[in-house]
């Protein structure tokens, strides 16, 4: 029976004993293939974010493997602007809902039923939409695994107003001015 636990080329060497016999010795070799039958996630989306500031997102299954041997992988962030994410931690689930805690070089492995959970981060650097993508960087040939991020950075909401003077109103009178608000960003401004 060949139940191998990574792909490649996997050997064993079988020796034979037998009374009055000389030793035999036999090397038996496989290979595992990939089945190729990973689901990862396709797009991430951050909500608006001022410049400068940042928001987190816990992406729940990056990747859930489906087959029967261990997935290896290195992850890093690319992309038109890789510079806006960031991967702040992550965790390795068995089949159990266990986890296992990464460690700082993002490298992990992925049991068989086991899924990662990454939680990024989006920091924007400049006003408009941030593009990235996190490189799983499997181990493998079968699949270029890779969690597309995208944010929209926004401005802090610059507004100014005309001034509006009233002299003395009576009480119970009225009186109406003109003000003017000028939103001089690209923030949503809404007066109520």
């Amino acid at each position: 029976l060949y139940t191998p636990t990574s792909h490649g080329e996997h050997c064993a060497i079988l020796s034979f004993y037998a009374t009055c016999s000389p030793f035999v010795k036999m090397t038996i070799c496989g290979e595992a293939i990939e089945p190729c039958d990973y689901i990862h996630v396709e797009d991430t989306i951050f909500a608006n974010t001022l410049v400068g500031s940042k928001k987190s997102m816990l992406i729940n299954k990056a990747i859930e493997n489906k087959s029967n041997i261990l997935i290896n992988g290195k992850m890093s962030v690319g992309g038109a602007n890789p510079g806006d994410f960031s991967i702040k931690s992550y965790r390795m689930f068995d089949r159990n809902g266990n986890p296992s805690v990464g460690d700082p070089s993002n490298s992990f492995t992925i049991k068989p039923g086991g899924h990662l959970e990454i939680t990024t981060e989006f920091k924007p650097t400049a006003v408009g939409k941030s593009l990235a993508f996190i490189d799983l960087g499997l181990d493998t040939v079968c699949v270029d695994a890779k969690v597309q991020l995208t944010g929209e950075g926004e401005a802090q909401l610059t507004a100014s107003a005309t001034d509006a003077i009233w002299n003395c109103v009576p009480v119970g009178g009225k009186d109406q001015k003109n003000v003017v608000i000028t939103n001089n960003g690209n923030s949503e401004l809404s007066v109520k």
